[in-house]
């Protein structure tokens, strides 16, 4: 693996080539908070309503034809069946019509415990809250993908300081795979300006802004991470990411790249950057939030008026 240790007077090379993006991103939000699994850790089964173990991604009919519970990581989760006949159902119904309550099966109960949890956090939350109710329909968009189909809402109330220290997988926070960013490489805001004279849009609930970053070489941004997946595309300059659980990834212009959701991350300029980030973020979410506590008062980057040059 290649590290490229920069700063705004050395560059310092350690490692093979520049170019190993290979390594695939995981596929769920669960995944990515509640740790990485080892090889022999897979996810827990479910016990089903008659207390047999059944495989996680099983799952049982519900009181209706359309409704199943699907076992999810140890946890019974409401779903409705995949198939044409319960898509012309749902059309004709509406989009919250409520399924005839059934026994689920017993919740509480899983094949393997000590699984990390975000203590008060948003999966907590929306997993009592909303995964429980038996609707066909999400209520919010861009909801966050759990895995096995499950697809739920965050929760938008949390506060800015809550949001930051949400998750016990993401510590500590001024690391990305063991790395103490912060010896190696000062984060800034960077120079944030908007993309053109009408770079905001509102739309169904979402929020869609333009902006075009900069930062010169040596610096980079501060360990955050992203409520939606975002897209950056390089117009100048040479960029490694370094991803929570990923191997170092480098781009160069006009490369384009994306951010998981939910994942620690930071961009290193290898070559000075500069690039365009279309962004988009639901009402009451965050367009990123800084975690790295040194930094954070750079959480205001993306807020209109007040780029880099006003915030360094």
């Amino acid at each position: 693996m290649q590290r490229i240790l920069a700063t705004s007077t050395v560059l310092l090379c350690l490692g093979a080539s520049a170019h190993d993006n290979e390594t695939p991103a995981s596929n769920s939000v669960t995944d990515r908070l509640f740790g990485r699994r080892s090889e022999g850790w897979g996810p827990r089964g479910c016990y089903d309503p008659t207390g047999a173990l059944v495989e996680h991604g099983s799952n049982v009919p519900g009181g209706e034809y359309c409704q199943v519970h699907v076992c999810h990581d140890g946890e019974w989760h409401s779903s409705t069946r995949n198939d044409p006949s319960c898509q012309r159902q749902r059309s004709r119904a509406g989009a919250r019509r409520p399924i005839a309550s059934a026994p689920t099966p017993r919740a509480g109960l899983a094949a393997r415990g000590g699984v990390p949890s975000a203590q008060d956090g948003t999966l907590a939350k929306i997993v009592s809250d909303d995964v429980t109710r038996p609707n066909e329909s999400i209520g919010c968009p861009l909801p966050t993908y759990l895995g096995g189909d499950v697809w739920l809402c965050p929760d938008q109330t949390l506060t800015l300081e809550q949001r930051r220290t949400l998750f016990d997988a993401m510590k500590p926070f001024d690391e990305i795979n063991g790395v103490k960013l912060d010896d190696y490489w000062p984060a800034t805001a960077g120079k944030t300006d908007p993309i053109a004279n009408h770079y905001a849009f509102d739309y169904e609930g979402i929020s869609f802004k333009g902006y075009k970053l900069s930062r010169p070489t040596g610096e980079r941004a501060p360990i955050h991470y992203h409520e939606v997946a975002q897209q950056l595309c390089l117009e100048k300059g040479k960029i490694m990411v370094m991803t929570d659980g990923q191997e170092d990834r480098y781009y160069q212009a006009p490369d384009c790249y994306m951010m998981p959701a939910y994942t620690k991350v930071s961009v290193i300029s290898i070559d000075e950057k500069v690039e365009s980030c279309l962004l988009r973020v639901p009402h009451g979410g965050l367009d990123w939030v800084v975690i790295e506590p040194k930094y954070y008062d750079l959480q205001g980057q993306w807020t209109e008026n007040l780029t880099g040059d006003k915030k360094q």
